[in-house]
């Protein structure tokens, strides 16, 4: 029944930040790194089989693999249940959409 969250923390490297926001067949989070730190982002996959992750609009990750590039986006994979992306310090608004 929770549509969204948010929560922050200071760290001895800066703020890590998230916040998330749920639709019908998308998920919407903000993530903010702290300076010359690197995150794994781990975004549910709503149970979706096939799904499109964009970042600003940008794809970033669509039929099991990254998909083009965006800048401190490093990497991803794909579980059944998520869609894990490695990032560097910055911040990115990830939009997950079920379907290709």
């Amino acid at each position: 029944d929770v549509t969204w969250a948010r929560a922050s923390i200071r760290t001895v490297r800066g703020t890590v930040a998230s916040s998330w926001r749920l639709a019908e067949d998308s998920l919407a989070m903000e993530v903010e790194i702290p300076v010359n730190s690197r995150a794994t982002i781990v975004i549910p996959k709503l149970g979706c089989d096939s799904v499109t992750v964009s970042e600003q609009g940008r794809p970033v990750f669509r039929h099991g693999s990254v998909a083009g590039t965006v800048a401190g986006v490093l990497g991803g994979f794909e579980t059944a249940a998520h869609v894990a992306l490695r990032v560097g310090s910055g911040a990115y608004s990830f939009t997950l959409v079920c379907g290709p």
